[in-house]
């Protein structure tokens, strides 16, 4: 028997129902009958839990919130569904954590060490709220804007008072004066510091050695003396013979008078380079030879030149990551050949520079656990990256913390302003940040020397995400040198 064409139309929407039903389960997460047994806890409060959170002990999920109650002696009774075959530990603990600083609420449990587990319908006797919410890190964030502002205006009073005492033209005039006399002096020690620096270097590399070479080993060096003073005066050794035996001063006398004729075919070569005889003479009387060594001595000169029209700032910052309570901190060298081109090198002290999970087995009353750690390894990274900078914008590409990365930097007209996007890693390992890292930061440079910041770090990876704030110190090739030269008056 044949359908008809309605019946065929009437099937094919059936059909489609019952997938379309299917699939909305299926990618919802929604199921008929869930196998597990149910636990509780009362909290204080469940702000921002809803059903079906996920349950995770040590990051793995082994149930879901069932429900969320209101108690009548106050607080939130949250019922849990463990998945079967995962056991709690009747001292275990609960509590509520969210996933970064934008992430879903989430229940954590800690197991205990107790033997025995809880049963279907079982309570657990310790439940906290853990984690900063949104109201907790916008208080901090505001109170840090406080103290900045704080900050400002006392520097901006400082500015007042230097601008009251050196108003008028005098004290103005006489600061120029003092500022002169101090530039002057402090060129002067600069260059004699610097045309004397590998010897000072060498000679205090000296005395370091032989001060520490006299406290370890002083007392055995003058036992030694002793004893070879007292040799000598005893006429032993190469010494003593020489000073009372009348054989060894005659062979003295002999090599000396040796040492006079050769002193004298010295004196004969030195002649013959007077003459322009032999290699060396030619060099000396040869024009031609002259003007090829001199030709070399200007092309190394030329070379040396260049490189020290390269333009060097230094600078020194650190990041606080308020999410993590960690302190990232880096050392940065920029060199600029040119006002539109800039290499870039860093070297990043990484609170999270490597991050691995471990597990563990373990077996309570014949049910086997898995759990799982996080072991996090400060580790030092580096950074070598190429920049090119535009009127207002700036990009880099090149190694950025040990992977590769490209980033670009958007300026104020001043250049006070500096926002910043990065990104690099892009085939990660971390199993708390599988997706690319990315980085959004903002600088201002408030004073010369000094700039504060502020950002988003770990943008596409919930685990790890968090805001910072920072600051930072940055010099130039004026302020290195004002500086070595200030060290070396102190000295």
């Amino acid at each position: 028997m044949g359908f008809t064409t309605e019946a065929k139309v009437g099937l094919m929407v059936l059909l489609g129902a019952a997938a379309l039903t299917f699939m909305t389960f299926k990618v919802g997460g929604f199921t008929l009958g869930d196998k597990g047994y149910h636990i509780s806890a009362l909290f204080p409060t469940a702000l921002g839990l809803e059903p079906r959170a996920p349950v995770r002990i040590s990051g793995v999920e082994v149930g879901k919130v069932d429900a969320i109650r209101l108690e009548k002696a106050g607080g939130a009774r949250v019922t849990l569904l463990i998945n079967q075959g995962i056991a709690i530990p009747k001292d275990s603990t609960v509590s509520i954590a969210s996933s970064g600083l934008l992430g879903d609420r989430f229940v954590e449990l800690s197991p205990g060490q107790s033997k025995a587990s809880l049963a279907d319908g079982g309570a657990l006797s310790s439940a906290s709220n853990k984690g900063a919410n949104m109201e907790q890190l916008t208080g901090q964030v505001s109170d840090l804007i406080t103290r900045f502002v704080k900050v400002a205006d006392d520097v901006g009073a400082v500015t007042t008072s230097l601008r009251g005492a050196f108003g008028t033209k005098e004290s103005e005039q006489s600061l120029k004066d003092i500022v002169e006399n101090v530039r002057s002096l402090t060129k002067g020690i600069d260059d004699f510091v610097r045309s004397n620096q590998a010897s000072m270097g060498h000679s205090i590399s000296n005395l370091e050695e032989f001060s520490a070479f006299l406290n370890k080993d002083g007392q055995a060096l003058l036992k030694s003396l002793t004893q070879i003073t007292k040799k000598i005066e005893s006429g032993e050794g190469t010494v003593g013979k020489l000073i009372y035996d009348q054989g060894a001063y005659d062979k003295l006398s002999v090599s000396l008078d040796d040492l006079g004729g050769s002193l004298k075919s010295v004196q004969a070569i030195s002649k013959k380079v007077e003459r322009g005889e032999g290699t060396i003479g030619k060099l000396f009387s040869d024009e031609k030879a002259y003007n090829n060594i001199n030709t070399a001595l200007e092309g190394v000169s030329n070379t040396l030149g260049r490189i020290q029209r390269f333009k060097t700032n230094v600078g020194f910052r650190n990041e606080y990551q308020i999410d993590q309570s960690e302190n990232k901190g880096y050392f940065s060298l920029k060199l600029s050949p040119r006002q539109d081109k800039y290499y870039l090198l860093e070297v990043v002290d990484d609170p999270f520079g490597k991050v691995a999970l471990k597990t563990n087995v373990t077996t309570i009353n014949g049910i086997a656990t898995t759990t799982t750690d996080l072991e996090t390894t400060r580790k030092m990274k580096f950074s070598a990256q190429f920049g090119k900078r535009l009127p207002y914008v700036g990009l880099r590409i090149g190694l950025t913390e040990n992977a590769f990365g490209i980033g670009g930097d958007f300026y104020s007209q001043d250049d006070h302003l500096k926002v910043s996007v990065d990104a690099w890693d892009f085939n990660s390992d971390d199993p708390l940040s599988k997706n690319p890292h990315i980085k959004v930061s903002a600088q201002y440079e408030i004073l010369r020397y000094i700039h504060f910041g502020i950002g988003y770090d770990q943008l596409l990876n919930d685990e790890r995400n968090t805001v910072f704030v920072g600051a930072g110190l940055r010099f130039d090739d004026e302020d290195i040198q004002y500086l070595i030269g200030g060290l070396a008056l102190s000295r």
